[in-house]
């Protein structure tokens, strides 16, 4: 049986990690707040461009924040306080 899920390995300021369920079509990004969302409905040709894109943000901002249906996953209580007013929509 294939694993269906494809980790991203970063060296990018706007997330920590980035992890791709194919079968779901599920992208979930951690970001430096510590808050964990999930993009809903994700091409994997999108997560492919990703993959290759020469920068991770950018790519994210344009064609990915804003136009996929999105749901915080994990909230960790004390950066939560911190960043109560992040926007999913706020440029990284």
């Amino acid at each position: 049986m294939e694993d269906s899920t494809a980790i991203l390995p970063l060296s990018s300021s706007m997330a920590y990690a980035m992890e791709y369920d194919i079968e779901e079509k599920i992208l979930k990004v951690e970001f430096p707040t510590g808050a964990i969302y999930q993009y809903l409905e994700v091409a994997e040709e999108t997560w492919e461009e990703l993959n290759t894109a020469d920068s991770i943000g950018s790519f994210f901002n344009r064609e990915i924040q804003g136009r996929y249906e999105c749901e915080r996953i994990d909230i960790d209580e004390d950066s939560y306080e911190d960043y109560e007013d992040y926007d999913d929509n706020d440029d990284f």
